[in-house]
């Protein structure tokens, strides 16, 4: 059996898997966890590259536009999304290079744990968005969720906007990275309309959609997948 199909169960009720099948490369965004006095630290970074089964290279994970400080010997847990799976292991800090490199190099990891969500995980995001009609309207809204594919949509108004079939665009912007810089993604979406929604106390009637993404350029896709993750790791309850 080739190590990317390799996936065996542990006690914790998870799976292993090889190192080939998270398919970790330059440019791949990951999460660093770290335990500090006052709890665990949790910091995004990009891979630079790796030795195999040596170690891995890491860039420093910067706050507040300064590297944070990490040790030689610390313990750290790896996270990592491809989508549809969450993908964990632990390693060990092997040496630090400051400025003006400011990258780490890391324990090469040997115990990768598994954890599958759904096909495109879906979270609550309560975003402001903005939406053109294809009559060249504009119309501001709120997606209540979010996926990797589409979103639910939901906009103040008392008849519907879009029809069934029909076609908007949309702008919204997620923070993502350690610094929260802002991503605005733009996109074509078709649309799908679900049932009218009157929240409790409110006389106002909410027109729900349900959005599916045009295809978004490689940036805008990475940023989406920052954001699903960094909701799904901070609060697993934002799952819907």
């Amino acid at each position: 059996m080739s190590e990317s199909s390799r996936a065996d169960p542990n006690p914790d009720g998870l799976q292993s898997v090889g190192f080939g099948e998270i398919r970790l490369q330059p440019g791949s965004r990951v999460q660093l966890v770290l335990t500090r006095q006052g709890g665990e630290q949790s910091h995004f970074t990009t891979v630079v590259g790796f030795v195999r089964d040596e170690y891995l290279i890491l860039k420093s994970p910067v706050r507040k536009q300064a590297p944070i400080a990490i040790e030689i010997d610390e313990p750290l847990r790896v996270r990592l999304f491809s989508g549809i799976h969450l993908y964990e292991f632990r390693c060990s800090v092997l040496r630090v290079f400051e400025a003006p490199v400011d990258y780490i190099h890391v324990s090469f990891p040997d115990d990768i744990r598994v954890t599958p969500v759904r096909m495109a995980p879906r979270v609550r995001a309560e975003l402001p968005v903005q939406l053109v009609l294809a009559d060249g309207s504009r119309h501001e809204g709120l997606l209540a969720d979010l996926s990797a594919q589409g979103a639910q949509l939901q906009v103040v108004a008392g008849e519907p906007l879009a029809s069934d079939g029909g076609r908007l665009r949309i702008a919204f912007t997620v923070r993502v990275g350690v610094d929260e810089r802002e991503h605005t993604i733009e996109t074509d979406c078709a649309v799908h309309v679900l049932k009218p929604q009157r929240p409790a106390g409110s006389e106002e009637e909410l027109q729900a959609y349900g959005l599916q993404f045009g295809e978004l350029d490689a940036a805008a896709s990475l940023a989406l997948q920052n954001f699903i993750l960094k909701r799904m790791i901070e609060d697993q309850d934002s799952v819907v």
